[in-house]
Order: C-alpha cells, then sequence, then structure tokens
C-alpha cells in the first residue's frame, strides 16, 4: 500500500483531512487533492502523461464540476462518466455523507459519524491491494 498513488477529489477540507488521516494510518502516503472534477481531470490525465497514474479515486459526490462554481450533487456521477469517455480506467470509491451505490463505482462509503466509514475504507483498499 506504501506505493498507492491516490488522488482525492472532495471541496470539504475538513473531510479532505479526515480521509488523509486515515489513508496514511494504513499506509497511503501518496494522496493528491482536487477540489472540482475539472481540477481532478487535468490532474488525472497529467500523471498519466508523466508515467506515474494514480491507483485510485476517492471522490465526494456533491463538489464543484469546474472550479469556481457550485457545488452540483451529481459530479461523482460526471466524474465517472468523464473517466470512461476518456478510456481512464481506475477504480473510483465514492466517499459520501449520503449513502450512495454507484454504477460503475469500484465502492462506495457512507461518510458519517453514524457508520464505520473508516473500516469500510480500509477493508476496500485492501481488497484493491490484492488485485494488483
Amino acid at each position: 500500500m506504501d506505493g498507492m498513488k491516490v488522488i482525492h477529489l472532495e471541496d470539504s477540507v475538513d473531510k479532505h483531512m479526515k480521509v488523509c488521516r486515515k489513508l496514511q494510518k494504513i499506509g497511503v502516503i501518496s494522496v493528491e487533492w482536487a477540489t472540482s472534477v475539472s481540477e481532478g481531470l487535468e490532474k488525472i490525465e497529467a500523471a498519466r502523461q508523466e508515467g506515474a497514474p494514480y491507483e485510485l479515486v476517492i471522490s465526494d459526490m456533491h463538489y464543484p464540476i469546474r472550479r469556481g462554481e457550485a457545488a452540483d450533487w451529481e459530479a461523482g456521477e460526471y466524474l465517472l462518466k468523464a473517466l470512461a469517455e476518456k478510456n481512464i480506467h481506475l477504480p473510483v470509491i465514492i466517499c459520501s455523507t449520503r449513502n450512495y451505490r454507484i454504477q460503475g463505482a469500484y465502492g462506495s462509503i457512507w461518510f458519517s459519524d453514524l457508520s464505520d466509514w473508516e473500516i469500510e475504507l480500509r477493508s476496500l483498499i485492501d481488497e484493491l491491494s490484492k488485485k494488483c
């Protein structure tokens, strides 16, 4: 897991920091952050071109599609669609304050004090690591 390169698409600083702390606890040390779909896609494409692609995307569902825009409830789905259209095959874990199950996502985590989101995140990453 130490070598896993992750990008986190999220517009909440607090939530991003909580997810990063959990990722660090389980050994993921390379986490980059994007606050809009367009920024995330730019970083994903640049990393591929540089020969150091991401291995995992963790995405909220409600954040801006483009920098400077209001948050959109369909941003996570827009990201999945854009990745498919660009023929970019990356596992995407949806990590949202609403309990979603999204077709095309590797997994979904309900980010809530009422759920064991940290355990779910670790479980999905452990499962993904075994496949690599």
